[in-house]
């Protein structure tokens, strides 16, 4: 039956995604208190003027919109929390295939009448909707935070806020689709995690590298973080082409761990 895999993989890992959210709530009260200080602004907005290197680190903008509330909370949120979720897109990806193999489940569910396809598809798609809802609980508390503390509320555009939190979503969704697809293909955990990560952080070397050096700024476009930009969509709103060619690419993986799964040998 049709449905049935993706409502229990939400039954049974609902609570990952809540703790997600408790994590970015609890990261957005403490980034927006200390921010509210406008001593601490001062500090870091000389210390971004005086170290390029920094500002650029921070998101690549200029010094005046990283002092204002907008950019602050790129800085305190957006620009670090991006690796988080990215982090839990990797664990979940993991978990498609091998982690449930490995404990034997993945041979008793093959047991019954339902494809593989079926399996990496409704599994895949259950663990995208537990990141957007771990996105969303985390949102909530960030817009929570911007209207209880005077130095954000009434100078941030919540509209645009909520694109930079959906923002999140494209990135994070092609790194779940590029571990699914790694650990569809190979037959260890630690592998899959690993090559998973790897390309969350290379990805922020390079974006953070090529911000740093122009000489090598093109290099950027290997880079899905180059992608994300929450600073573009913060000012300017959501890029709908760079979330399009994001999800493209997830496509794609999303297709060659289908095959990958297709063509494993298993124990059923």
């Amino acid at each position: 039956m049709k449905g049935v895999i993706f409502r229990e993989t939400l039954r049974r890992s609902w609570r990952s995604a809540a703790l997600l959210g408790l994590t970015l709530g609890v990261m957005a009260l403490y980034i927006t208190a200390v921010l509210n200080d406008s001593r601490i602004v001062e500090t870091f907005s000389q210390l971004a003027v005086n170290l390029p290197f920094l500002l650029n680190t921070l998101g690549g903008s200029d010094a005046a919109f990283l002092a204002t509330p907008t950019g602050l909370i790129n800085y305190g949120y957006f620009s670090w929390l991006i690796l988080v979720v990215c982090g839990y897109a990797v664990y979940l990806g993991v978990s498609v295939t091998i982690s449930e193999e490995e404990r034997g489940i993945l041979d008793v569910l093959l047991s019954a009448p339902v494809a593989r396809t079926q399996v990496v598809i409704e599994k895949l798609l259950a663990f995208a909707a537990l990141i957007a809802l771990g996105v969303l609980i985390g949102h909530i508390g960030l817009a929570g935070m911007t209207l209880l503390f005077d130095s954000f509320r009434d100078k941030v555009d919540q509209g645009r806020l909520l694109q930079a939190s959906l923002n999140m979503l494209p990135s994070a969704w092609l790194v779940l689709a590029f571990t699914a697809g790694i650990s569809a293909l190979v037959r260890r955990r630690n592998v899959a995690a690993t090559l998973g990560g790897a390309l969350v952080a290379a990805s922020f070397f390079v974006d953070t590298f090529g911000r740093n050096v122009p000489d090598v700024d093109g290099l950027r476009a290997i880079s899905f973080l180059s992608y994300y930009d929450s600073v573009k969509v913060l000012r300017d709103g959501f890029a709908l082409n760079n979330a399009l060619l994001l999800l493209g690419i997830a496509a794609v993986m999303l297709l060659i761990g289908v095959i990958g799964f297709q063509r494993r040998d298993l124990g059923v």
